[in-house]
């Protein structure tokens, strides 16, 4: 029964009783700890607060502009970054201003589109094709490579197509790696003026068009009458060239022809100008288009007048290429017909160069915002408390190591140690305030004098 009484007596005695404490050998122990503490604790709390108060709060835009992860836009307590674009071959795109750099640039920046339906039609790599590529918004440095013409005078309408090599201007780290990058990518462009309704902003440029080929190829429509005798048989097909010498008296009228198509490929125009894509030791700039007729290979220029009865008359082919000896109005309309691909082609790259494909971008939007307020002071609390109490349990027992040494010191200097306390109380019976107290090897004495006693110690 005794042992299991002692027991209980341990291991309730912190329930039904007050520790016992005494005080420091020194009282600048004591101010130590609470000082320190207290510094400890308010240290602590606006650690927590600063550094787990606030979080990040994470949104998704659309944006016109490409900000990277390096160069991301940063405004307030906001920071915007976003991924590249992908770009796939046969979808089609407008171009706009570019919003790399400039006042045209913000999540809402301008558009501004241009005048060409553009459509990707490859992307080339230095060692591969792919079909899909990351695009940032970059402006586009391009070279046209082709264009193809026809006016039909059934109805004076027309279509047309056109394609560009290009590349991009300060071209950005795509998100999506090297492998999806761009170095020069194809675009192509096509309309019939009686199957397309590109949308409104693109009007001036078709208006434009149809105006050249009606005030020029239109207007010499009526006038072309010659024989078939007037061009070699090299510009007829072999099967008329070379049948019934009666063919070569029939007389061509307009009544006979119903549209005429006239396509220029294997250059690189730009700037007014063009050289020969596929020929690296002609490097001379042309501003003539018609030259293009002998200087490049059959087929990759050309132009056709298909009549009635004949089949397809290429007149382009005959003499060599040299227009001016062919019969009247041939040479004026194909004048008016190269000078309207011409214009085509200076609006294609005024709609191109220097401007960007017209995409958007999804971006993050990160903000950091102080959480509730209540949620910083479970934060505080819970954060706090426990690391207080660990180091506040270590002031004390650093506290005590030190308060022992300074009662270690004393005893050896100057015999055992003595403590003397100030009392605010009336000892047992006495009509005497006791002011002091003096403990020494065990012994309580009280007095009003401290001087009472000569050998005791702080």
């Amino acid at each position: 029964m005794a042992i299991g009484a002692t027991v209980f007596e341990a291991v309730t005695a912190p329930y039904f009783a007050v520790p016992q404490t005494k005080p420091y050998a020194k009282r600048a122990i004591g101010w130590t700890i609470l000082i320190g503490s207290n510094l400890c604790l308010v240290g602590l709390a606006l650690f927590n607060i600063f550094t787990q108060g606030h979080e990040d709060v994470t949104s998704t835009i659309v944006s016109q502009t490409y900000y990277s992860e390096k160069n991301p836009l940063k405004k307030d307590t906001s920071t915007t970054s976003c991924v590249s674009s992908l770009l796939d071959v046969s979808t089609s795109y407008y171009t706009r201003l570019p919003t790399l750099q400039g006042n045209n640039s913000g999540p809402n920046a301008l558009v501004e589109p241009g005048s060409f339906k553009w459509t990707i039609n490859t992307f080339g790599k230095s060692d591969k094709e792919t079909v899909r590529a990351s695009y940032n918004g970059e402006a586009l440095n391009c070279n046209a490579t082709n264009i193809g013409l026809t006016h039909h005078f059934t109805g004076n309408t027309f279509n047309f197509g056109l394609c560009a090599q290009c590349s991009l201007v300060d071209r950005q780290e795509s998100t999506f790696g090297d492998d999806s990058r761009i170095d020069v990518f194809g675009l192509c462009s096509q309309y019939s003026r009686e199957l397309d309704d590109w949308p409104a902003f693109t009007e001036t440029t078709i208006t434009g068009i149809g105006t050249r080929l009606s005030m020029g190829v239109q207007r010499l429509y009526p006038e072309i009458t010659f024989n078939v005798s007037d061009l070699p048989k090299d510009a007829y097909p072999f099967y008329y060239a070379y049948s019934a010498p009666a063919n070569r008296n029939l007389t061509i009228t307009p009544e006979r022809i119903d549209y005429i198509n006239t396509w220029l490929g294997g250059l690189l125009y730009s700037n007014g100008s063009y050289t020969l894509s596929g020929n690296t030791n002609d490097t001379e700039r042309r501003t003539d288009l018609s030259l293009l007729f002998n200087l490049t290979e059959n087929f990759v220029c050309g132009s056709v007048l298909p009549v009635l009865g004949i089949g397809n008359v290429q007149p382009p082919m005959a003499y060599n290429g040299d227009l001016s000896r062919l019969p009247e109005p041939l040479p004026t309309m194909y004048t008016e017909v190269l000078g309207a691909s011409k214009w085509v082609l200076d609006k294609a790259l005024e709609d191109l160069n220097g401007r960007a494909l017209a995409t958007s971008f999804t971006c993050t939007v990160k903000k950091n915002e102080w959480k509730a307020f209540w949620t910083i002071v479970a934060i505080v609390v819970g954060n706090t408390l426990g690391v207080f109490g660990a180091i506040l349990t270590a002031m004390l027992a650093v506290g005590s190591i030190v308060d022992e040494r300074i009662k270690v010191r004393n005893e050896k200097e100057g015999g055992p140690a003595a403590l003397l306390l100030p009392l605010r109380q009336w000892s047992g019976d006495s009509t005497t305030p006791q002011n002091y107290q003096l403990e020494v090897d065990g012994k309580t004495m009280y007095g009003e004098d401290r001087e009472l006693w000569d050998g005791d110690k702080r």
